[in-house]
This record gives structure tokens, sequence and C-alpha cells, in this order.
């Protein structure tokens, strides 16, 4: 019941939650240490004595204790493996490093880019909007300082979204919600 999803999730590119993948481990480990046991315990119970006319009633007796301590064991495990979910997708490897292939450094825009990545800095900014005609660079401006900021490690995660003269709200949102790693606490 969780193997069959947790395989599916894999094949799309998902990642597990570690909570899962820890009790998969311990399932497999429980799986093998306990057949391993109750197999090689069986083969000693199943022999007889007195010349074959007695059963094993020692061995026979562990072996049930030990079948026993098991199918507890395994009750307890598999109690446990109730996931509402078992994975989730990744954030988008493209807002990671975005790359302004055509970005000359002209002495007009350093302040500018400057500017912004002080901004950025700032603790007190929440948001940065950057305007102006279409193709005077601004995309290219923000994708530059969205590089600095990665390489000086302020953060982890860079979002940008377009806005445009008529935005639809909708695929804003859908960008910055597919771009930013979801977090479950």
């Amino acid at each position: 019941m969780v193997r069959q999803p947790v395989n599916q999730a894999t094949q799309q590119g998902d990642e597990i939650y570690e909570d899962v993948a820890d009790w998969l481990n311990k399932v497999d480990a429980f799986s093998e240490e306990v057949a391993k046991r109750i197999i090689d315990d069986e083969d000693g119970a199943k022999k007889s004595c007195f010349k074959g006319l007695c059963p094993n009633l020692i061995c026979r007796y562990k072996l049930s204790k030990q079948a026993a301590k098991a199918a507890e064991a395994a009750a307890s495990l598999v109690g446990r493996g109730n996931f509402s979910s078992v994975s989730y997708r990744p954030a988008s490897k493209r807002a990671e490093r975005m790359q302004a292939k055509d970005f000359e450094a002209f002495d007009s825009r350093m302040k500018l880019f400057q500017d912004v990545v002080e901004a950025v800095k700032d603790n007190k900014v929440n948001i940065i909007g950057v305007y102006g005609m279409g193709g005077v660079g601004k995309t290219t401006l923000v994708k530059q300082v969205a590089n600095q900021v990665m390489e000086d490690k302020l953060f982890d995660k860079f979002v940008m979204a377009e806005i445009t003269q008529t935005p639809d709200h909708h695929k804003i949102q859908d960008k910055l919600a597919f771009d930013l790693p979801l977090r479950i606490d």
C-alpha cells in the first residue's frame, strides 16, 4: 500500500518524504531479519526427538513465541505506515540560476544594478519592482541581480514574476507557487 505510490512518485520525479523512506527501510530490515530467523528456527522445530517418535516441543514453543513477538512488531510497524502523502514535487530548478546572457555592465546601469542589490540586502524592504518601457533591459537586469544574490549566498532561492499591463493573477500565482519549495511542518 505504501511502496506502490512511492514507486509511482519516484518515476514522476517527485521527492519521497524522509519519514516514508525511513519507514520503508525499517520494513525491509524487519522482513529480512524476521524471515531469516524464523525460517532457520523452523527447520529445528520440524526435527523430531526420541528416534522420530516425539515432536521437538521445546523448539516449537520457542518458535511460536518468536512468531508472536514478530506479529506484534509487524502490527506496530504497519500501524506507523499510514501516510496521507508519500512525496512532494521538488522546486523548479529554473529559478536557482538565471542566466543573463546579454548583460553588459554599462556605467549608467551599474548604479541601478547596485541600488537593486542593496535593496535586496535591506531587511526593511519586502518587495522590489523594476518598471520601464519594453526592451530597455529590465528582465536582464533582474536576472543579473538574481545571479549576484545567489553568488553572495543571501538567499537559497530567487523567484521572479513578470507583470504586464494586463496581469493574469492566476498565472503569476502559479509561477510563484511552482518556483518556491513547498514546506509542510
